[in-house]
């Protein structure tokens, strides 16, 4: 309701804001995920200054190919979240150096923060541009008062949040939670993951298109996709007027014990062809 709504944000305009300075931003019609995969000291990676660079090198080629985004996932050995937040902003700082005008995403779904304020913590000290964050883990993981503190507060301070959920029923629940003045409503940004079983199949992606257009009609959202159907899945939802977000193929360690993983320029370059556009991202 307007009323809660009123509340959170009065809440937010008394206290001290993580504010990037970052002005409200539409969200990139082609994203890809890069999974930055560190190991504990010198066991994956010799040089960190390397790996840095190795992960610039990695989003200049996605710009080069036609994405317009890069939502970076840093995680350690065992898939959690990387707990050296100080890496983490060199990071962000060298895509933000070597790519200029690339919308920079930290993907922070799936890699285990338990609490609230560990995630707190995490956007105080990085003042990330833009997150993405899981509907059913931040609702498994506070009270709905809390969170709406919480949700607020990153609007406040300009960091895009773009919700991921992964059915039907989690479209309606956000739906929900904006009407209860605990989302804004304002800058709405979503993400629906679907899963495809067989090449060519993209049978998952109207209903979730649908889910959205009803329930979410003014957000800004954007598809990704996993399994054999992707890039049908992906082409699906941008005829049908949606943005994507592409997942690289292996976690990028950039080990100095072999080549390690392909950069995704060549996946990129396929779809940007297949919907017509130029490596600019435009029609």
């Amino acid at each position: 309701m307007k009323a809660e709504a009123d509340y959170h944000s009065g809440i937010v305009a008394k206290v001290d804001v993580w504010s990037t300075e970052n002005p409200a931003r539409r969200l990139p019609r082609i994203m890809v995920k890069a999974n930055v995969l560190i190991g504990d000291g010198v066991a994956i990676f010799d040089g960190l200054g390397d790996l840095i660079e190795d992960v610039g090198d990695r989003a200049l080629v996605c710009q080069r190919a036609g994405a317009s985004g890069i939502s970076l996932r840093l995680q350690n050995e065992t898939g959690q979240l990387l707990r050296d937040l100080e890496f983490c902003h060199a990071i962000m700082m060298e895509v933000d150096y070597r790519t200029p005008g690339l919308y920079v995403q930290l993907a922070l779904e799936n890699i285990g923060h338990p609490s609230l304020a560990e995630l707190q913590k995490l956007v105080a000290v990085l003042r990330p541009n833009a997150i993405s964050l899981s509907l059913k883990e931040m609702t498994a993981c506070a009270d709905l008062d809390t969170l709406g503190y919480f949700y607020h507060r990153c609007w406040a301070a300009g960091i895009d949040l773009q919700h991921v959920l992964r059915a039907e029923a989690e479209v309606l629940q956000l739906a929900e939670m904006i009407d209860d003045g605990i989302v804004p409503e304002e800058d709405l940004k979503v993400l629906f993951e679907v899963e495809s079983q067989a090449w060519g199949d993209f049978s998952p992606v109207t209903p979730a298109v649908t889910a959205i257009q009803r329930h979410l009609p003014d957000s800004d959202w954007a598809l990704g996709a996993n399994g054999p159907g992707e890039s049908a899945c992906l082409y699906a939802a941008m005829m049908l007027g949606g943005k994507v977000r592409i997942d690289s193929d292996a976690s990028f360690s950039g080990s100095g014990y072999g080549s390690g993983p392909a950069l995704p320029g060549g996946r990129i370059n396929e779809l940007v062809q297949m919907l017509g556009f130029d490596n600019a991202g435009r029609a």
